[in-house]
């Protein structure tokens, strides 16, 4: 179950596709106004901009300016169409430029203002605080509700833009000689103006993000009900959800909606359920149901594991003793044996695909996740649309020489070289090849030899450095023909050497 008041958030990729799609949306509705405003300006200005053509640069509103912000905003648009996959660090850095452009327009254009104005000050005071104040507050209000923002981000945009609605004030208005009542009074109203806006927009982008977020969470695919989400892979992202009728958790695992019409992607996907399906070992993450929502996502629903990823295990804690890492060893290689005794490699063994459990009191039950680069080890079982010759899969840190090569027909060989790998991660706290790019890291897999454990961990028993350093061979047969004799190895090799956690 999930706690309640929970807190629900988006997965990187939904957020950057609203804000993307927010930020364009904004982006064609700006550029509009002031292309029109400009236009405007234009012909009602157009004999005294016969007499003096620097008005169109220089006199309120600005055409000139405007017409250039117009042009460079259809550019951003262009920029933010959907063929162009922009991160969150450039979507928000757009978003500031936006910022940043229009309130510099503003200060400009109200200090012009504002100096033609002075004399009306000491006459309708409210008037102008209200009229110049209504522009920034406007400003604020679009960002607040239109561009998708946590309370945090919004609060300082907001700032931002409250602080610079008063610097047309700064620049005409120094305080040198006093202010005379009639400027109190237009400060104040202005003022007030900004805030009361300020304080609707910070409220609206508040609870804009939280009905948002309430209904994502809600979303409801067949008899299952999503409520948060656990975390994000390549094919796309798993959240925690509950059973509409048996009130039973479980992690639904959604393929992100650029893949959904993809068919190497969907083929993908459902061989990943059809495989783990097809698995029974307590030690594979066990599949209860598979669908497609009314939208056309496809998903499938597995156990709810709550626990640590390898990958967090180590963050956490450093590298594990020699008697611990054979227990997720042998665990493992129980599941692998089932799934190659099925015709079946896994092909993407590494920490964050292995699930460290507390079940019915035992801890570090394992768990093995992610069959989603599966393939076939007999004749038929594999899919040409996923698995092609010189197409490398998988991750490299962990990756066999031969998927490296981009062998198509990797066997379980493979699986038990990845084995290794993750054996030496657990003891050494890294992979076998680090601090190099990926090419590099291929290349040393098919070519080096990493650093020995025994000189990196002397207190591990040599027996399981010569079974780990066996899984790491390059040539395939110089490994261990099956897990069931990886596995008994690793046991052997601990038994002998007599250590206990």
């Amino acid at each position: 179950m999930v706690p309640e008041g929970a807190k629900h958030v988006h997965t990187k990729r939904e957020l950057e596709e609203e804000l993307r799609k927010r930020l364009r949306v904004e982006a064609i509705i700006w550029a509009f106004a002031t292309g029109v405003i400009a236009l405007t300006a234009t012909l009602v200005q157009r004999d005294q901009l016969r007499i003096d053509a620097s008005r169109y640069w220089t006199a309120p509103p600005l055409p000139g300016v405007l017409f250039v912000i117009c042009v460079t905003t259809i550019g951003v648009a262009w920029l933010l169409s959907p063929q162009r996959h922009l991160g969150i660090v450039q979507l928000r850095a757009i978003e500031w430029l936006g910022v940043a452009m229009t309130a510099s327009f503003l200060v400009i254009d109200e200090a012009l203002d504002l100096r033609g104005m002075r004399p009306a000050l000491s006459i309708k005071p409210m008037d102008l605080g209200l009229g110049l104040g209504a522009p920034w507050g406007a400003l604020i209000v679009a960002y607040g509700v239109l561009i998708p923002s946590d309370l945090r981000h919004s609060l300082v945009r907001t700032l931002a833009l409250a602080t610079c609605a008063f610097l047309p004030e700064l620049l005409v208005l120094p305080p040198s000689g006093g202010l005379s009542p009639g400027v109190v009074t237009y400060l104040t109203m202005k003022l007030i103006t900004i805030t009361v806006l300020s304080a609707l927009a910070l409220y609206g982008s508040y609870r804009i993000d939280e009905l948002r977020e309430d209904a994502r969470s809600a979303r409801q695919l067949g008899q299952y009900t999503l409520r948060r989400v656990l975390g994000e892979g390549g094919m796309g992202s798993v959240y925690l959800a509950e059973h509409q009728f048996l009130r039973r958790p479980c992690a639904i695992k959604l393929i992100r909606p650029e893949l959904a019409t993809d068919e190497a992607a969907r083929a993908r996907f459902e061989r990943e359920v059809q495989s783990a399906a097809a698995l029974t070992h307590p030690n594979t993450v066990q599949i209860y149901d598979y669908g497609r929502s009314e939208d056309g996502a496809f998903y499938y629903a597995m156990e709810y594991l709550p626990g640590v990823s390898l990958d967090e295990l180590i963050e956490q804690q450093g590298p594990i003793s020699p008697a611990r890492t054979v227990r997720i060893l042998t665990q493992l290689c129980g599941a692998l044996g089932e799934a190659h005794a099925r015709g079946l490699v896994h092909r993407d063994l590494k920490p964050g695909n292995v699930m460290l459990c507390e079940r019915g009191g035992v801890e570090d039950v394992v768990k093995l996740l992610d069959f989603g680069l599966v393939a076939g080890l007999r004749e038929g079982v594999s899919d040409p649309k996923i698995t092609q010759a010189g197409m490398i899969l998988g991750t490299p840190a962990f990756m066999s020489p031969e998927q490296c090569s981009g062998e198509a027909n990797v066997t379980s060989l493979s699986d038990i070289y990845s084995l290794g790998a993750l054996g030496y991660f657990l003891m050494i706290g890294h992979a076998p090849f680090v601090g190099r790019s990926e090419i590099q890291v291929l290349a040393a897999h098919l070519y080096e030899s990493p650093r020995s454990i025994s000189e990196l961990r002397p207190d591990v028993p040599l027996e399981l450095v010569s079974v780990l350093e066996r899984c790491l061979a390059k040539d395939p047969t110089l490994r261990y023909s099956d897990a069931a004799s990886l596995e008994h190895a690793l046991v052997h090799s601990i038994a002998t050497f007599g250590e206990r956690d």
